[in-house]
C-alpha cells in the first residue's frame, strides 16, 4: 500500500519510510504520483532507475533512445538537472544536484568519445584565457561610443529581466530567467498588439505554457451633452405629506 506522506521528501520519516521499502508518496511531490495511475514523464532518467520502480512493485514503461538521439535528451537533461541547483536550499542538497549535472556531462562527453578529465582541463585552459564566473559579471550593453563618450548610460538596473519585444508577436526570454523564477509561480509575457498574454510557469522538470485572451475594453457610447438648463431645488421645505406622494 502506498503512503502519502504530509511532509518533505528531506524529512527523516520519508527516509526511514524508503529504507524500510515502503512506497512513501510526499504531499510535495503530488505532481509526479507514479501509483495507480498513469502518468507520462518522457524524461531521461538514471539507468538503474527502472529497476528500483519495479522493486517497489510498480509499474513502468521505458524505452532506450539510438545514439543520434540520446545526445538531445542528455542536453534537456542538463537544463533540468541546472534548474534542481537553483532550487536547492542547502549546500548539502546543492552538492547532490551539481552532482547530477556532472554524471549528465560524463555521459555528453563519452558520446563523443571524450573523457570528464579532458572535459576538466578544457575549461581550465578557458579559465586561464578569460577567467571564471566566480566574481558575478553581468554584461549589460555594449555600443560603439561618440566622441568623448567614456561608458553608457544604464536605468535602474534590474537583473530580474523576464523578457525584451524584438517584434509585435516575439519575445526573447534570457537565460537568467532560469535563475531567477521561482518554481510554481507564474510570470506573465504581455503581447499588447495581439490582445494576448503568454503565461510562463517553471517546473522542476519541464515549463508550462499557457495562453490567455487579455480582457478588452468595451467601448459603450456615452452622451454627455446637456440638453437643457437643470430646474434650481426648491427652497421651501417639504411638508410630510409629500413623502406620501401628495402636493406641497
Amino acid at each position: 500500500m502506498p503512503i502519502d506522506l504530509e511532509g518533505s521528501t528531506l524529512a527523516h520519516a520519508y527516509y526511514l519510510l524508503n529504507r524500510l521499502g515502503c512506497t512513501v508518496i510526499a504531499s510535495s511531490e503530488k505532481d509526479h504520483l507514479r501509483v495507480r495511475k498513469n502518468v507520462s514523464f518522457g524524461k531521461l532518467v538514471r539507468d538503474r532507475i527502472p529497476e528500483k520502480i519495479a522493486a517497489r512493485q510498480e509499474l513502468e514503461a521505458t524505452k532506450t533512445v539510438p545514439r543520434s538521439t540520446l545526445q538531445s535528451f542528455l542536453i534537456g537533461k542538463v537544463l533540468e538537472e541546472a534548474i534542481e541547483v537553483r532550487e536547492s536550499e542547502s549546500s548539502k542538497e546543492r552538492c547532490v544536484e551539481l552532482a547530477d549535472v556532472i554524471e549528465v556531462v560524463r555521459a555528453l562527453a563519452k558520446l563523443d568519445g571524450l573523457t570528464l578529465e579532458q572535459v576538466v582541463a578544457a575549461a581550465n585552459a578557458k579559465r586561464e584565457k578569460l577567467g571564471g564566473f566566480e566574481t558575478g559579471k553581468v554584461l549589460l550593453r555594449t555600443g560603439i561610443g561618440g566622441p568623448g563618450q567614456t561608458g553608457i548610460n544604464l536605468d535602474t538596473f534590474s537583473a530580474q529581466v523576464l523578457s525584451r519585444e524584438v517584434g509585435p508577436d516575439a519575445v526573447e526570454l534570457p537565460f537568467t530567467f532560469f535563475g531567477f523564477s521561482e518554481l510554481d509561480q507564474p510570470r506573465t509575457v504581455h503581447f499588447s498588439e495581439l490582445g494576448v498574454s503568454l503565461e510562463v510557469t517553471l517546473k522542476s522538470d519541464r515549463l508550462n505554457l499557457r495562453i490567455m485572451r487579455e480582457p478588452r475594453q468595451l467601448d459603450l457610447p456615452l452622451d454627455l451633452e446637456v440638453k437643457s438648463e437643470p430646474e434650481p431645488p426648491t427652497s421651501h421645505p417639504r411638508r410630510r405629506g409629500a413623502l406620501k406622494g401628495k402636493p406641497t
